[in-house]
């Protein structure tokens, strides 16, 4: 339970966070459905079954809490925070595993080009 309260938290932030940066301020500016299909961000919330990475159980066979919040511009910049519950058996008083990334990507004529960059806690 203390992993799943720990992962709630961290959780919460980014999907505020996204949800905040698209809520409109009154019903008045409610933006369309196309405006909405637009939009530069996206969020993920995921109750999984368990949480396996590169063929190892990391929520040692335990249902894992999951959350994420993407940022993609128009102009190639991404950036983005995903998060999930661990098991304190897979990494030593461990409780949460949090990624972030940033990155940029476009095309020249045919080819395309992307370089990201990865932090992993």
């Amino acid at each position: 339970m203390r992993s799943v309260q720990r992962t709630l938290s961290f959780a919460v932030f980014p999907l505020a966070a996204a949800l905040l940066a698209t809520a409109p301020a009154n019903a008045a500016d409610a933006p369309s459905t196309e405006a909405a299909a637009a939009s530069p961000f996206s969020a993920t919330a995921t109750l999984a079954s368990q949480y396996v990475s590169r063929g190892i159980r990391q929520s040692w066979g335990r249902p894992a809490v999951q959350a994420g919040v993407d940022y993609s511009s128009p102009a190639g910049w991404s950036a983005g925070a995903w998060t999930s519950s661990i098991d304190d058996r897979f990494v030593e008083d461990g409780s949460a595993e949090l990624d972030l990334y940033a990155g940029y990507g476009g095309s020249a004529g045919p080819i395309g080009y992307n370089a990201t960059i990865i932090w992993y806690k």
